[in-house]
């Protein structure tokens, strides 16, 4: 109780013993009335310490809340912020499963053309290789054929010659016949006979062994063009 008062009860004034005049008095009271005051405004002081107090402990009451709530809030949004990125790895992941998917039969797919392309190049040199073959036999067969028609040729010419002189022979004999004063001998006849028909035979089958080598030539090279 001291402790909210300035002066007390047991202040001391310069006074004599037993002696107390009217200003001591006033000042006395002058002097309760200033504890009364100091220990009014140490009590408002007190009540205001205590209020204040209270409210520190409540705000760190509600500081400390708010950190828990914020902390809770933190680790929320990481285990949120964990759980959305594994999401995603997982999206991605899958897309790049797809991916690899999609790469493998693309690659698949390339190889089977390439091993195909491989395989029309190979097709595509036997055939010219084969057409190169081809081409060199036609040009075998057109010389044989051209070879072969101008022997053609040459027996058409033999035999029309050979035409023309049996012929002249049947118009000689018949003139012969016609002529009395011109004697010719039956055997030199039979001679000219003989040696045209043997030449006749001669040209003929040369002529028949001539036109089958065409035929065949012709045949070979029309297989050959088909």
């Amino acid at each position: 109780m001291e402790g909210s008062m300035i002066f007390g009860s047991d202040v001391k004034l310069p006074s004599l013993p037993g002696l107390q005049s009217d200003c001591e008095e006033e000042l006395r009271m002058l002097m309760k009335e200033v504890d009364l005051e100091f220990e009014r405004k140490h009590h408002d002081i007190l009540q205001e310490l205590i209020r204040l107090r209270e409210l520190c402990r409540s705000q760190s009451n509600e500081i400390e809340n708010l950190k828990s709530a914020l902390l809770s809030n933190k680790q929320d949004d990481k285990h949120k912020h964990a759980e959305q990125h594994k999401n995603f790895c997982m999206d991605e992941i899958k897309k790049l499963r797809d991916e690899i998917f999609h790469l493998k039969n693309e690659n698949t797919v390339l190889k089977r053309k390439a091993r195909l392309l491989d395989e029309n190049e190979l097709i595509m040199n036997s055939m010219k290789r084969s057409l190169n073959i081809q081409q060199e036999e036609n040009n075998l067969l057109q010389g044989r054929l051209s070879k072969l028609i101008d022997e053609h040729k040459t027996l058409q010419n033999r035999y029309e010659r050979l035409t023309n002189i049996f012929e002249q022979k049947e118009t000689f004999r018949n003139e012969d016949s016609n002529r009395s004063n011109l004697k010719f001998s039956d055997h030199i006849l039979s001679q000219i006979d003989n040696e045209v028909e043997r030449f006749m035979a001669e040209e003929t089958e040369y002529h028949n062994i001539l036109q089958s080598k065409i035929n065949e030539g012709i045949t070979e090279l029309q297989n050959f063009q088909v």
